[in-house]
């Protein structure tokens, strides 16, 4: 998801054989989302490409190294064929993932992230300033409240990063992590008249907005390391243009 996105934003100036091996690999990775059949996944990447195509219009209007058009819609093509080609051979089992149909599974899944929500908020009220510890959401969740998931066999963290953070880290650490989420865009908001936005850099930034949406649905940018690594890099990545941002003024 994060690589489509990335490279998504850097491909939009490539040209000739480069431009042509960047899409295959573009469509490849898109496919390869699709089979994830994850919704958190999809939302994520929805979200992030409404954001890399907002701050591509801003690299047209006021970047001095705009887009090639063609690269742009050549993309747009690529995705949207394998999209609907995914749709026509697997729509039966799409349909109840998209909501259209109600089965157990289904019905599980969203019960659980309800639950384990509300088992979340129990844990912060319970250790509202200190939290329960990094990584220990499962056990406090066994031992402080195993009422509110006593019908489950397993304890898993919360898919919401900021409840996860906050039941973890107490109130201030979910602070922190909010405020870590929010100040790239309020800083690029307030400097958006100075800094130089590149397609490289919307990549970036629709990369990081994925994550993003992802974080309040699932957990695995807080508790799985390949999550975090995932996360992290892409914020070094994107402080970095805006690190090279600045210098330039």
């Amino acid at each position: 998801m994060t690589y489509l996105l990335v490279v998504s934003g850097f491909s939009l100036r490539q040209s000739g054989l480069r431009r042509l091996t960047l899409l295959c690999l573009l469509a490849i990775n898109v496919g390869t989302l699709l089979l994830t059949f994850s919704r958190s996944a999809w939302l994520g990447t929805a979200a992030g490409g409404a954001v890399m195509l907002v701050l591509v219009l801003w690299v047209q209007r006021t970047g001095s190294r705009p887009i090639r058009w063609s690269s742009f819609w050549l993309l747009a093509g690529t995705v949207l064929a394998v999209v609907l080609a995914f749709v026509a051979v697997v729509w039966p089992l799409l349909v109840p993932r998209l909501g259209l149909a109600t089965e157990g599974v289904e019905i599980r899944s969203f019960e659980e992230r309800a639950m384990l929500s509300e088992a979340g908020l129990t844990l912060v009220q319970k250790r509202p300033w200190f939290g329960v510890g990094l990584g220990g959401f499962s056990e406090a969740l066994h031992r402080l409240a195993p009422e509110t998931v006593a019908y489950y066999e397993e304890f898993t963290p919360v898919h919401n990063v900021l409840i996860l953070a906050t039941a973890e880290l107490g109130i201030l650490g979910g602070l922190f992590w909010l405020c870590l989420v929010v100040s790239p865009w309020l800083a690029l908001w307030m400097r958006r008249r100075q800094i130089e936005m590149t397609p490289w850099w919307a990549g970036l930034g629709g990369a990081m907005a994925a994550l993003t949406v992802i974080s309040f649905f699932d957990h695995y940018p807080w508790s799985f390391q390949q999550g975090r690594l995932v996360l992290w890099l892409i914020w070094g990545l994107w402080a970095r243009e805006w690190t090279r941002s600045l210098r330039s003024l």
